[in-house]
């Protein structure tokens, strides 16, 4: 019926969205149950790689020229925005109690909470650099972690590669979404039927 254009192309629409939110609430699901192992490994895990890699990281920012003078490589955008990354970063260092799996978890996620668009690449390098160092530190302890972050940004890839093949994004009018299913709807017609 659809291809005969006899169903609304509301319905479409309404039916890809209801499709995508039904990805989005089993990766959900997905990952709440292989986390929930993670949450119950209360093992304290080693934060010093976390904290020596960061220090290498703003040790690359600078120059140091004849006799030990220092400056910086970069500007003070990339500056501000790497100090809000390392006061997360000194926030959970000050917090034992936070160096769990778990607790190393909500730390990569508060430092992605950092990443902005305007931030500078300089920035969005060592911020990806600490939230890589935070999440290979949990998975040298919990190999459970690994899988379950694996699967999670597996199914997270295909759900942003729906909402761009499909126009579905948050930010999408309703009209180019609809425009962008007949488009690809008329495509597979053509293809499918020579």
């Amino acid at each position: 019926e659809n291809m005969r254009g006899r169903v609304p192309t509301s319905d479409v629409l309404e039916a890809a969205q209801n499709g995508l939110q039904t990805l989005r609430n089993a990766r959900k699901s997905a990952f709440e149950q292989g986390f929930q192992s993670t949450k119950n490994n209360q093992v304290f895990l080693d934060f010093a790689p976390i904290e020596t890699k960061f220090n290498q990281s703003l040790d690359n920012l600078k120059v140091t020229g004849v006799g030990g003078v220092e400056a910086s490589k970069v500007g003070q955008k990339t500056l501000n925005d790497v100090n809000e990354i390392k006061a997360v970063i000194d926030e959970w260092k000050r917090k034992p109690e936070l160096h769990t799996a778990e607790g190393l978890d909500a730390l990569k996620r508060r430092i992605d909470d950092v990443y902005s668009n305007d931030m500078t690449n300089e920035a969005k390098s060592i911020l990806t650099q600490a939230r890589n160092t935070v999440k290979q530190t949990i998975v040298k302890q919990d190999p459970t972690y690994a899988k379950t972050m694996r699967d999670y940004e597996k199914a997270l890839g295909v759900e942003r590669e729906l909402e761009t093949a499909l126009g579905l994004g948050r930010q999408k009018s309703v009209d180019s979404a609809i425009r962008k299913l007949q488009s690809l709807t008329r495509n597979n017609a053509n293809t499918s039927y020579n």
